[in-house]
């Protein structure tokens, strides 16, 4: 966890959390330094306090409450100074740290955002740049960015585009999947191609269960079990379903197959290899 950020909580009054269940994924398994006066509004009830002790819990739509406590607050803009610049660096600081985590990879993350315009959806699936998309990707409309976070339901970008697609009609609509995810439920291509939806698949393929893999490296001897893919041909696979199959091999020809499938009618699978990680034995 950056420094920054640790001394940016623990000079800060208050701590405000908005529909954040503050899960194990979000805060390092609870090592995130939530010491000042904690107040958490989220929707359901159940998650108040759930994971870290609250000084006031609000029960409220995220945006009602967050439009009555503008309504309540006097305008403090003379009182204190501004402190953008201090989580503009805090920021900064976890872009860098997730560039290290997920490795250059993270740089076709760039090419989506590059690609798809601000009202565009964004549905990342259970993949690891599906997790650093929740970290590092900016998100400028509401709505216009699907996870499922502390689910774990991996295999579910493909449906959940699906049902983004026929929700936001007129809006591109771009699937971040993995490939061992996008296997589980490959049959509902047959179901995009069959509504005409236009949807861009992105299969990000090295072949293998990153996640569970790591964790067979860290915490099981390395013992890898059931963790390495046979990779189909995805274009060909694509095209079976009667769907469009591309290639992107760098984040140049990702951002312009990306392009080049909004402006096209139907579903667009795009796959972009990755390379291999070097596991130990």
């Amino acid at each position: 966890m950056p420094a920054d950020m640790k001394t940016l909580l623990g000079e800060s009054d208050e701590v405000l959390v908005i529909g954040s269940k503050l899960g194990g994924l979000r805060t390092g398994n609870g090592r995130l330094p939530l010491s000042p006066p904690l107040v958490q509004i989220d929707i359901d009830p159940a998650e108040i306090g759930r994971n870290y002790p609250v000084a006031v819990g609000v029960v409220a739509d995220a945006r009602l409450a967050l439009d009555a406590l503008l309504e309540a607050l006097p305008d403090m803009s003379d009182e204190r100074p501004s402190r953008a610049h201090e989580v503009a660096t805090v920021r900064e600081a976890l872009q860098k740290r997730i560039r290290h985590v997920f490795s250059e990879s993270v740089v076709m993350l760039d090419a989506v955002r590059e690609a798809l315009p601000r009202e565009g959806v964004i549905v990342a699936d259970m993949t690891m740049l599906g997790y650093a998309s929740a970290e590092y990707l900016p998100v400028y409309k509401p709505r216009t960015f699907v996870h499922p976070a502390e689910l774990c339901s991996i295999g579910c970008g493909l449906p959940m585009a699906i049902g983004a697609r026929a929700a936001a009609l007129g809006r591109p609509v771009v699937a971040l999947c993995g490939d061992g995810g996008f296997l589980l439920n490959v049959g509902e291509l047959a179901t995009a191609v069959q509504e005409k939806l236009d949807i861009v698949i992105i299969v990000f393929n090295d072949a293998t269960y990153t996640a569970v893999k790591n964790d067979q490296y860290l915490h099981y001897g390395r013992r890898y079990i059931a963790t390495d893919l046979v990779a189909p041909d995805y274009v060909a696979l694509a095209r079976a379903f009667g769907a469009e199959g591309v290639h992107a091999n760098n984040p140049d020809e990702l951002q312009d197959t990306i392009s080049a499938a909004i402006r096209r009618p139907g579903t667009t699978l795009i796959e972009v290899p990755l390379p291999s990680k070097q596991w130990s034995a």
